[in-house]
């Protein structure tokens, strides 16, 4: 089973102290809500995610669902983000992440001229 398996990896990233409680406790109800015939109750842990949209005038089409609780875990992992040849080292981003981690609705929204559309939201 995937989930199984996901699992133990989020519980030893824990014993290794690679993750926090609270992150394990966020990966783990992100698991639980992403699980087929999962269901939500009112109140309970309510999975957030991190959402960019991308289309272009050429009809290209982009779509990237994060669980935020994975945001926070990847900060752990990576020393830097290679992005069109600059490199941006984590570090520097710690701002931004911990803005998403708490932020909710669109971040950002950009029209180009040629008609390409960019969303970042959170919800």
């Amino acid at each position: 089973m995937k989930a199984d398996k996901e699992r133990m990896q989020i519980l030893k990233m824990l014993e290794e102290k690679k993750i926090t409680a609270e992150e394990a406790a966020d990966l783990l109800s992100s698991l639980e809500a992403a699980a087929p015939g999962a269901v939500s109750l009112p109140g309970k842990n309510k999975s957030r995610w991190l959402r960019v949209r991308v289309r272009s005038e050429d009809g290209d089409r982009v779509e990237v669902n994060l669980p935020v609780s994975l945001i926070r875990v990847a900060k752990h992992f990576l020393s830097e983000i290679n992005i069109q040849g600059r490199t941006i080292q984590v570090d520097d981003l710690e701002a931004l992440i911990a803005d998403a981690l708490e932020a909710e609705g669109k971040m950002v929204e950009v029209e180009s001229a040629a008609g390409d559309h960019v969303e970042i939201f959170v919800d």
